[in-house]
C-alpha cells in the first residue's frame, strides 16, 4: 500500500506503475483523482479494481472510464466506493469478463448515469454484458436509489452464472423487475 503523503498519491501511482507493470490488482481508496487513474491505463495484468470515496476529485467519465476502456476487458473485479457518474451498462461492456461487481453509493448528491452505453454497445454487439458474472452487491443508501428499473432487469438477466446478490435499499428491484428475471434464477 502506498502512503498518499510520501510525494503525492498521483506521483506514488506513477512510480508503481512504472516499476511494477505486472500488479495485477489496485486498491485506491480516499484521494484518488482522475489523474491517479489514467495511470493504471498501463497496468496490462490488472484484474482488480478497488477505488472511490473520492467524489470531489474523481469521476467515471474522465477518470475511471478511460480505465475501463483500457483495461475493462481483463477486470474480473470491480469494486466501486461514491464514484459520481456511474454508467452500469457501460461497465458491463466494457468488463465483458467480470466475476464481481460491488458499487456502494451513499451521497444523495451522486447520481448513475446511462448516457454512455449506447456508444459502447455498438462497438462489438456480441458482448453480452455481465454474462460472467458470478456476484453482485449493489448498496444505494439514497432515496431514490438512483438505479432503474432497465439497468436492474439487464443487470439479473444477463447474469446467467450469478450465486451470490447483495442489494440495499434498490428501489427499482419491485414485483414486476422480479417476475420478469425470476425465470433465470429457478
Amino acid at each position: 500500500m502506498l502512503d498518499e503523503h510520501c510525494v503525492g498519491l498521483s506521483q506514488c501511482v506513477a512510480i508503481a506503475t512504472a516499476n511494477c507493470p505486472h500488479i495485477t490488482s489496485v486498491s485506491l481508496i480516499h484521494h484518488v483523482t482522475d489523474e491517479c487513474l489514467l495511470y493504471i491505463c498501463g497496468l496490462q495484468h490488472l484484474k482488480s479494481l478497488v477505488t472511490g470515496n473520492s467524489p470531489q476529485s474523481m469521476s467515471f467519465s474522465s477518470g475511471l472510464l478511460p480505465v475501463l476502456q483500457a483495461r475493462g476487458e481483463g477486470l474480473e473485479l470491480l469494486r466501486l466506493y461514491e464514484v459520481p457518474g456511474v454508467d452500469i451498462p457501460t461497465i458491463g461492456y466494457l468488463c465483458p469478463n467480470l466475476k464481481e461487481f460491488n458499487l456502494f453509493q451513499i451521497s444523495d448528491s451522486l447520481s448513475l448515469d446511462h448516457s454512455m452505453c449506447d456508444s459502447f454497445k455498438s462497438v462489438d454487439n456480441r458482448v453480452v454484458p455481465f454474462s460472467k458474472l458470478q456476484s453482485l452487491e449493489l448498496r444505494c443508501m439514497t432515496q431514490p436509489s438512483h438505479v432503474d428499473a432497465l439497468t436492474l432487469t439487464m443487470l439479473l438477466n444477463n447474469s446467467t452464472e450469478i450465486h451470490t446478490i447483495r442489494f440495499s435499499k434498490i428501489d427499482a428491484l419491485t414485483d414486476e423487475v422480479f417476475q420478469e428475471v425470476r425465470p433465470n434464477f429457478c
